[in-house]
């Protein structure tokens, strides 16, 4: 599912990319983040298998929508399992008078790896260990800071916070070697970054 969702998502940046270069896109201030740390709360993934799964590195795009409103699609990856994580978003600056440091925001998450669960094995009383793909995707709410550091540079601490309502890897819960009841609880992902203008 979530690559049909990252289909989407690029059809829709190539299509602005598109009607921006036709209508002025400069006359927008719009960013290319470069994001080397990031942390996402929830441990994807509990089997030693999988270890450090919540450190992740992306990018995001952002495109200034008016002098208070702008658009914001970023990608993260678990460098060492290669979990994927997308949260594309609206932002809110409230105060912006031309400056754009703090932001409100709020998107969709999705995310997608490998999941180590338990199922029955061919024997009574016997688990055995499989993979599965999982897929989640959430409501998150956000707020962050983005102070200009030069002229075409700015600092990007974002952090959002919300739930995965959907997770396919709570059809296994009733064969369970896995702890999923505490991702009922509120998730963090946070990053910083630097942000290119143009």
């Amino acid at each position: 599912m979530l690559k049909y969702v990252i289909i989407i998502l690029f059809i829709t940046f190539s299509a602005n990319c598109i009607y921006g270069q036709s209508n002025g896109w400069n006359k927008h201030e719009n960013q290319l983040k470069i994001i080397p740390f990031g942390f996402a709360s929830d441990n994807f993934q509990y089997s030693s298998k999988y270890k450090n799964d919540q450190l992740i590195v992306g990018i995001e795009y952002e495109r200034e929508l008016s002098d208070k409103l702008s658009f914001s699609i970023p990608f993260f990856i678990s460098p060492k399992n290669f979990f994927i994580y997308t949260l594309p978003k609206i932002k809110l600056y409230p105060n912006a008078q031309g400056k754009r440091v703090g932001y409100i925001s709020l998107g969709i998450a999705a995310n997608n790896g490998k999941l180590n669960i338990c199922v029955p094995g061919p024997e009574a009383m016997n688990l055995e260990i499989i993979d599965i793909n999982r897929n989640r995707f959430g409501v998150f709410a956000g707020f962050g800071l983005s102070p200009k550091l030069s002229e075409g540079i700015r600092l990007n601490i974002d952090n959002n916070i919300g739930w995965y309502t959907h997770d396919n890897a709570f059809d296994y819960i009733g064969t369970n070697c896995n702890r999923f009841g505490k991702e009922k609880l509120p998730q963090l992902i946070s990053s910083v970054g630097l942000s290119f203008l143009f």
